[in-house]
């Protein structure tokens, strides 16, 4: 199994639903980690797991979840590095201007 099936098959058994859980944590290295591994989930839809619209199967997935909207409000954490994370997630996958 590639490491990209890995990833199906976790996000299949519920790691979105946890990070939902821990974006709300007020441990600030849980949440950095959570926001860099939601990166390289989103990232890894983007080149191998794409609807029939071409579009990214993983962000669709997160978008649905809530993932994204938690994502956007971290734009208002108190915390410099979250709220950079956050952004670059934002900046990564919509048509954003960069903010900073």
């Amino acid at each position: 199994m590639c490491i990209r099936d890995s990833i199906y098959t976790l996000l299949k058994n519920g790691l979105y639903d946890v990070y939902l859980v821990l974006l709300d944590s007020q441990d600030i290295k849980t949440v950095l980690i959570v926001l860099e591994s939601l990166l390289y989930i989103l990232n890894a839809g983007k080149h191998a797991y794409r609807t029939e619209d071409g579009e990214n199967a993983f962000l669709i997935a997160a978008e649905k979840m809530g993932i994204i909207t938690k994502v956007d409000k971290l734009q208002h954490h108190p915390h410099r590095e979250v709220y950079r994370k956050g952004l670059m997630i934002l900046e990564t996958f919509y048509d954003m201007e960069p903010l900073i």
